[in-house]
């Protein structure tokens, strides 16, 4: 039997070995294809300017500009910088905004008497509960409070099923964010393997799901990146870019079941 010293320089020697028989086989240029950078806040933009002219198309119509509420609980700073970037971007594109900033010892019931009343609200197309809420507050209760047809995170679990289901829903903003750069980057995705980090069920989950939709098998793995985004400016702006949209798309709804229910 060999010792451990004996043992250790067998492996020493094995590993010099197969790298020297192994080396004509290897790739040993330093020279490798840069992945494309996609540029999120520039199809963000993009996507501002055709919300924009579609909500003036709107309001030259006769109705009103969509209206989007954001509630935010506690004075958490990042929550706070987030709702910020909502309003200025609904601002961009001229949807209307509300902020409900309650005290961070707020209610559960409180909080979901809030979200009835903006559920019942006919101005109200868009209802947004930014999270993290602070720890006595159930987030899985908040979100499933929120009129699936103003849910415009597309949390609820109504939107969940029918996203999972390929209906028409309100869809995870990130995730139809990551969808639409490779839409408008014209990367194609039909017939190939895709491999998705993690699986959270906002963002991993649903980003699966629409690539499974699309005809990919999402349980591959490619060997170098063709694209590649940034951060910051990658898909950070297109979140905010798709919450816009759902708060279009809620505003168009809500236009149609009013007329509905007048006639």
């Amino acid at each position: 039997m060999l010792g451990r010293t004996g043992l250790v320089h067998q492996i020493i020697w094995g590993a010099r070995h197969f790298s020297l028989a192994s080396r004509k086989h290897l790739q040993l240029t330093c020279c490798r294809q840069r992945a494309t950078l996609i540029d999120g806040k520039k199809v963000a933009a993009e996507i501002y300017e055709e919300l924009y002219l579609e909500v003036q198309n709107m309001v030259a119509c006769g109705r009103r500009a969509p209206h989007l509420v954001l509630v935010r609980v506690g004075n958490d700073p990042a929550s706070g910088t987030y709702v910020k970037n909502k309003i200025k971007a609904a601002d961009k594109i001229g949807i209307q905004s509300t902020i409900h900033h309650l005290p961070q010892d707020t209610s559960k019931s409180t909080l979901l008497k809030l979200l009835n009343e903006l559920n019942v609200d006919p101005d109200v197309d868009g209802i947004l509960v930014q999270l993290p809420l602070p720890g006595h507050i159930e987030e899985k209760v908040v979100c499933n409070s929120v009129s699936p047809e103003k849910d415009v995170d597309g949390f609820h679990v109504v939107n969940i099923g029918r996203f999972c289901l390929d209906m028409h829903s309100m869809a995870p903003c990130t995730p139809l964010g990551v969808m639409e750069l490779i839409k408008r980057y014209g990367i194609k995705t039909f017939g190939k393997n895709a491999v998705v980090c993690g699986r959270s069920k906002n963002v991993g989950m649903p980003i699966a799901m629409l690539l499974h939709g699309d005809g990919i098998r999402p349980d591959g793995c490619v060997e170098k990146a063709s694209y590649i985004t940034p951060v910051p400016g990658g898909v950070g702006p297109m979140t905010v870019a798709m919450l816009m949209c759902n708060t279009v798309s809620a505003a168009k709804n809500n236009a149609v079941d009013i007329r509905l229910s007048k006639d």
